[in-house]
C-alpha cells in the first residue's frame, strides 16, 4: 500500500496505534467482503482486512511506530518503512506477525537495540535496518547479540545493519546464519575484534560489507572459499598482515576494497592474487581493487 506523502505526514504520530487503521480508511474500499473483520476506535468503525503487505516507504513520516504494530497487523508478510523520519525503538511486536518475510526500516532515526525477538521469525528472508542510529555506540557493548538469535531464521537471504552505532565483536555465531544468505552488510559501525573464521560457512554470499569498522588482525584465509562473492568491502579498518593469496580464488569477484588498513607485503604478490581480473578482463584492475594507505611495497631486484 503506497500512499501519497501529503496524507502520510505525521499521521502515525498523531493517531498513534490506530494510525494504520486510518491509512486503510483512506486507501481501501469500504465494501464488506465475506469474513471481513472490524476494529473500533472511539465512535468510528472501519473495515479491516489485516493486510499482508504494507509500504509507507520514502515519505516524510515522523514519530514512533505503534508499539503494538505486530498485534494490529498479525498477518503481515512484508513491511516497508524505509526513507522516513521514524524515531524511537523498533517495535518488538513485529515478532507477533509470525509470518513476516520482509522487514525494511532503513534510512530512519531508530534508536535502541535490534530486537532479538526478530529471531523468532523463521520465515524472515530480508531484514534491512541500515542507516539508523541503532546500538549503544560504546566499545564495551555487545550490540551484535541479535546475530545469534537470527540463526533461527533459516530462510534469511539478506541482512543489513550497516550505518548504525552497533558495537562489540562479531560473534562466532555469524557462521551459523542461513546458508541461503547472499548479502551481509555490517559496514559503518563500531565493530571491533577479528572476523570469525567460520565466515567461510556462508557459501552463498555474493556481497560482504565490513568496511568502516574497527576490525583488526588478519583477513581470514577462509574468505577465499566464498566462491560466489561479487563484492567484498574491507576498507577503513585496522586489518594487518598480508593479504591472503586465497582471494585469488574468488573468480566472480567484481569489486574489492581493502584501502585504509595496515596490510603489508609485496604489491606484485598482491596483484598476483587477483590475477583473475587481468586474465578474464572482467573489469579494469585500477577500478576493481584499491589498496591505498596500507604498507604494500614493490619488490627490488
Amino acid at each position: 500500500m503506497d500512499l501519497n506523502s501529503s496524507i502520510l505526514v505525521g499521521l502515525l504520530g498523531y493517531f498513534g496505534a490506530w494510525g494504520l487503521i486510518y491509512l486503510q480508511k483512506f486507501t481501501r474500499s469500504l465494501q464488506d467482503p465475506p469474513g471481513s473483520t472490524y476494529l473500533t476506535s472511539g465512535s468510528e468503525q472501519f473495515h479491516w482486512k489485516y493486510p499482508t503487505f504494507h509500504s509507507v516507504a520514502k515519505n516524510q513520516l515522523e514519530g514512533r511506530l505503534p508499539s503494538n504494530i505486530g498485534v494490529i497487523l498479525p498477518n503481515l508478510l512484508e513491511f516497508y518503512g524505509g526513507g522516513n523520519k521514524f524515531s524511537g525503538p523498533i517495535p518488538v511486536s513485529f515478532s507477533n506477525a509470525s509470518g513476516l518475510q520482509k522487514l525494511d526500516l532503513s534510512s530512519n532515526n531508530f534508536t535502541g537495540f535490534v530486537p532479538v525477538e526478530l529471531g523468532t521469525l523463521r520465515g524472515l528472508y530480508i531484514l534491512n535496518l541500515e542507516f539508523n542510529q541503532l546500538g549503544s555506540g560504546t566499545r564495551e557493548a555487545s550490540d551484535l547479540n541479535v546475530i545469534t538469535h537470527l540463526i533461527n531464521c533459516t530462510s534469511l537471504k539478506a541482512l543489513s545493519l550497516a550505518g548504525n552505532r552497533l558495537s562489540g565483536t562479531l560473534p562466532n555465531s555469524v557462521a551459523n546464519l542461513s546458508t541461503q544468505l547472499k548479502s551481509l552488510l555490517l559496514g559503518g559501525n563500531l565493530i571491533h575484534g577479528s572476523i570469525p573464521i567460520g565466515i567461510e560457512n556462508l557459501i552463498n554470499l555474493t556481497n560482504l560489507g565490513l568496511e568502516r569498522n574497527l576490525l583488526s588482525d588478519g583477513i581470514p584465509i577462509g574468505i577465499g572459499k566464498l566462491q560466489n562473492l561479487n563484492f567484498l568491502y574491507l576498507r577503513n579498518n585496522n586489518f594487518s598482515g598480508k593479504i591472503p593469496f586465497s582471494l585469488g580464488n574468488l573468480i566472480p569477484l567484481l569489486y574489492l576494497r581493502m584501502d585504509g588498513n595496515s596490510l603489508e607485503g609485496s604489491i606484485l604478490q598482491v596483484l598476483e592474487t587477483v590475477k583473475i581480473y587481468l586474465s578474464c578482463g572482467l573489469v579494469q584492475i585500477s577500478s576493481a581493487v584499491t589498496y591505498q594507505n596500507n604498507s604494500l611495497v614493490y619488490p627490488h631486484y
